[in-house]
């Protein structure tokens, strides 16, 4: 079963720093909020090292990629945030 590890960081402003150290890792990805310039921004996501790449196939049209993500995600599982983490999602898709 996949693993879904959470490491929370200190509080920045600015998470280009913490992205630096992982942005040449394979689906380095960072999620900024925008805080404290974006009001309703809550919380900066950095991920990498991804299960699965998913990608639209030349044959395959826009109903049935979604849906392909939807059984992705579902094949995931939930999973488990550690005692004391309190964040409104855990694990999940990240798409661009």
């Amino acid at each position: 079963m996949p693993i879904c590890s959470i490491h929370p960081l200190p509080y920045s402003a600015d998470p280009i720093a913490f992205f630096a150290r992982i942005r040449e890792a394979p689906g380095a990805v960072l999620l900024d909020s925008g805080r404290p310039a974006a009001e309703r921004g809550r919380y900066d996501l950095l991920s990498a090292w991804p299960l699965q790449e998913l990608t639209v196939a030349d044959d395959e049209n826009g109903a049935a990629y979604l849906q392909r993500l939807r059984d992705s995600l579902k094949a995931l599982g939930t999973a488990q945030l550690p005692d004391g983490c309190e964040l409104p999602f855990a694990g999940g898709l990240i798409g661009f």
